[in-house]
C-alpha cells in the first residue's frame, strides 16, 4: 500500500484545515447578516412609527431638517 510523505499529508490536512476554517467563517458572516438584516427590519418598523407620530403632530406636508430639527410646511400648488 502506497503512502502519502509526512510532507504531503501536512499540507493536505493544512488545506483541509483552511477549508473548514473558512467555511465555519462564512457561516458567522452569514449569521451576522441575517442578525443585521433583523436589525435593519426594526429600525425600519421604529422609523415609520415615528414617522406616523410626526404627521400627526406636523401634518402630511412637512419637511423636516434633520440637522437642526426645523420644521417647514411645503405649500400644495393649486391645479
Amino acid at each position: 500500500m502506497q503512502k502519502l510523505t509526512e510532507q504531503e499529508l501536512t499540507k493536505v490536512r493544512e488545506l483541509v484545515n483552511q477549508f473548514n476554517t473558512l467555511k465555519i467563517q462564512l457561516g458567522d458572516a452569514y449569521i451576522a447578516q441575517q442578525m443585521i438584516m433583523k436589525k435593519i427590519d426594526e429600525v425600519k418598523v421604529s422609523y415609520s412609527a415615528m414617522e406616523e407620530e410626526l404627521v400627526s403632530v406636523y401634518g402630511q406636508d412637512a419637511t423636516i431638517n434633520i440637522e437642526t430639527g426645523e420644521v417647514s410646511i411645503t405649500e400644495q400648488e393649486e391645479k
